[in-house]
């Protein structure tokens, strides 16, 4: 029957999520080399224990601009050429924020914020519509930092926080009759599938260290962000509205599961730095973040599965069940960070930093729904001090996947041939479809942002 065949069918489809370089304004100004020596409220994701920096009180707030830039042309199969398609996603707007303020040897600070993640929106009916439609992944960070100076050279410091985790993600599959002729992806053989899932309360917790000698003439730093778990609720949904067999065989428009759930965790994250500061305009740090996203569920499960679909030849309605799996082939990745400050005048600060990080997806693994290449990345930037209480940052930052073609992709179409000769008993055969991965594949990021901070 047919929704044998979808049962079949969905464990193919594809997840990915990943973080973009690090956060805030100041830090992307620097290609992320801000963990020994970050000095702002973004303390709270690089390096908790720089909060013993704060003298007496402090207070932040920062706005930062993302978008991701990637372009698609499918490679030609037989005579069937395809369009270039773009990722139309509008840019995201995230927020940081927070306050901290320092009793004696213990810093106390409370705050929000939100590792950059992917936002793709692609065609409803472009080449790329059977490896996805569109995807979206938010995390957010809600939590409290204390932060303790144990001598004049060592400071440690642990973060906790609540977090918000959504996932969201949309494609086509193709189902045609096995005598259609010459089938070249024609719309009406479609079924739209989404998913959606959500977990308000997620804990995360990191923990760092910092040694920087009285004379500031160096600082070091080690952070580890130990694996976040998340217990996932959502929906999933089939759109028939326009298969050619809506109205005929399959009654329902749209059939929905509003009850099924997905664990998913956000790996284990090391973040190191060393910082040299030759005279007291200059600094330079080197920094190395390691992430550990081979340890990424493989397959991610969505269980509880039961979706009922009205059948014209049936009087009991057919049944989706779980557990449905969805591969995925992350590997763990290591990036290296440049980056410093120049003290140009007693009011003004400018920065800089580049960086190397290394891709995270085998490349016959990589679709348009699993943008990732090793890249490059720069960042620019600067500070305005205003008063002794009040500056303000402006930053840069844009990363480098490159321009690449893959050839031996490893991502098919997922397809099935619908014998209808006998409305009685439908055959749905599972058919080995054509490869849609392969092609030339552009991507870049960039971020931009404003941060004030107010010292008191």
């Amino acid at each position: 029957m047919l929704i044998s065949f979808l049962m079949t069918l969905l464990p193919q489809a594809n997840a990915s999520t990943f973080y973009f370089s690090d956060i805030g304004v100041k830090g992307y100004a620097r290609a992320g080399a801000f963990i020994a020596s970050v000095d702002d409220v973004t303390a709270q994701w690089y390096n908790p224990a720089a909060f013993t920096r704060v003298e007496k009180g402090m207070f932040g707030i920062q706005i930062s601009y993302v978008h991701h830039n990637v372009s698609f042309t499918r490679a030609s199969i037989n005579d069937q050429s395809f369009e270039e398609v773009l990722n139309n996603s509008k840019p995201t707007i995230i927020p940081h924020g927070g306050i901290a303020y320092r009793f004696k040897d213990l810093t106390a600070y409370v705050g929000f914020t939100s590792p950059y993640a992917d936002y793709l929106t692609y065609p409803d009916d472009g080449p790329q519509r059977y490896s996805l439609i569109d995807s979206s992944v938010l995390q957010t960070f809600t939590g409290g930092v204390l932060a303790y100076k144990v001598n004049d050279w060592v400071s440690i410091g642990i973060g906790a926080s609540w977090n918000i985790m959504e996932i969201q993600q949309s494609r086509n599959i193709s189902m045609y009759s096995s005598n259609a002729p010459d089938e070249n992806e024609d719309a009406q053989y479609d079924v739209g599938f989404s998913l959606q899932a959500r977990d308000d309360f997620g804990v995360a917790y990191n923990i760092s260290t910092l040694i920087e000698p009285p004379d500031k003439k160096w600082a070091f730093a080690l952070m580890l962000q130990p694996p976040t778990y998340f217990e996932a609720e959502g929906s999933m949904e089939a759109d028939f509205s326009d298969h050619f067999l809506y109205g005929t065989v399959i009654m329902d428009e749209v059939a929905t599961d509003d009850s099924i759930t997905m664990d998913i965790h956000m790996p284990l994250i090391l973040r190191s730095g060393f910082a040299f500061r030759p005279d007291e305009n200059i600094e330079i740090e080197l920094s190395v973040v390691w992430e550990n996203w081979s340890t990424l569920p493989n397959p991610l499960v969505v269980d509880n599965v039961d979706m009922n679909i009205e059948l014209s030849l049936s009087e009991e309605p057919e049944v989706i069940e779980g557990p449905i799996e969805i591969p995925n082939g992350y590997r763990d990745t290591f990036s290296v960070r440049l980056g410093g400050d120049w003290s140009a005048t007693p009011k003004l600060q400018l920065r800089s930093g580049v960086l190397f990080e290394q891709g995270g997806i085998p490349t016959a693994s990589i679709n348009v729904s699993s943008i990732d290449q090793d890249k490059i990345g720069y960042g620019l930037g600067g500070s305005y001090i205003f008063t002794d209480s009040f500056s303000m940052d402006v930053g840069f930052f844009q990363s480098f996947f490159g321009t690449w073609t893959i050839e031996d992709s490893s991502i098919s179409r997922l397809a099935a041939e619908i014998d209808l000769s006998d409305f009685d008993n439908i055959e749905v055969n599972l058919i080995e479809d054509r490869v849609v991965g392969n092609g030339t594949y552009s991507s870049n990021v960039f971020y931009g942002g404003l941060s004030g901070t107010y010292t008191f």
